[in-house]
């Protein structure tokens, strides 16, 4: 990758979080911020105890959705005779990062749109996708990053442990009859902490827990506690902003084909092996 494309790809990837980071900002998130993750990209961070569930999920769609909305446009207005086109570059990025976000996999964008809007709804259903999707994601990580297996390996037995002991966390509180439903302020009661980081300290020895891991694993923990999937409306509603977008990439991968002679060409080519594969009647 040359310099000129590296910096490109940073910039698209900044353009995609500035979509998240503004969408928390609107919808009143508390410390908002930005960073990056080596070897992975650039990520957002925000809180807020009230959140609505369709607020979760368009603070979600914001990310990939404007760079596919001016990516496919820009594709289809570079020209056509030009390889080495600034503009089909940049659209190609935009299209590319967008659309690989959009993946149904956590912790892609993707796949925390499907979690929230159709398998938290119920508790198994929502860990069988966790499951599937760490196993998606350490294949993403194998064939796109070309990490080493080593690597892949040693991050995902580490997530699949954080999930199991967040599970029996989740049980030993039900054991113990811990209610985590906050007062009337949003706020948990003194009793209510206590319980939990006794919980949690017991779930996670022999290892010590820190004051910052023990805030981090509580509010996780809340969070997910509080997790709920939007109305049947409004699921409905982003499924097919979700669909919609993916015939949107789709038709304009296709018209930049149709406008490509070299492209347009293979396409011919293609299509006329499928029909010659396709059974007669």
């Amino acid at each position: 990758m040359t310099l000129t494309r590296l910096a490109l790809f940073v910039g698209v990837l900044l353009f995609h979080e500035l979509g998240h980071f503004l969408a928390m900002k609107y919808f009143g998130y508390r410390d908002v911020s930005m960073f990056f993750i080596p070897f992975f990209g650039a990520a957002v961070s925000g809180r807020k105890t009230d959140a609505r569930p369709w607020q979760e999920v368009v603070m979600i769609l914001a990310g990939p959705l404007p760079g596919i909305l001016i990516g496919i446009p820009l594709l289809l207005l570079s020209p056509a005779d030009s390889q080495q086109s600034w503009m089909r570059e940049i659209a190609l990025q935009l299209i590319i990062l967008n659309t690989i976000n959009l993946i149904p996999i956590k912790p892609l964008d993707g796949g925390r749109f499907f979690d929230i809007v159709l398998f938290c709804r119920w508790r198994w259903t929502a860990l069988l996708f966790g499951f599937l999707s760490w196993i998606g994601f350490a294949i993403f990580l194998l064939k796109v990053t070309r990490l080493s297996p080593i690597v892949v390996i040693v991050l995902c037995t580490f997530q699949a442990s954080m999930a199991w002991r967040r599970r029996k966390m989740h049980i030993r509180l039900q054991e113990r009859e811990v209610s985590l439903q906050p007062e009337s302020n949003g706020e948990a009661s003194p009793q209510q902490a206590l319980g939990l980081f006794r919980t949690i300290e017991d779930v996670f020895a022999p290892h010590r827990v820190s004051v910052a891991n023990l805030a981090e694993i509580s509010r996780h923990h809340l969070q997910t506690k509080k997790q709920e999937s939007p109305g049947v409306a409004a699921s409905f509603s982003l499924l097919a902003i979700y669909a919609g977008t993916l015939v949107f990439i789709l038709a304009g991968m296709i018209g930049f084909g149709l406008k490509n002679p070299a492209l347009n060409s293979k396409m011919q080519v293609l299509w006329s092996r499928i029909q010659k594969k396709a059974p007669t009647s």
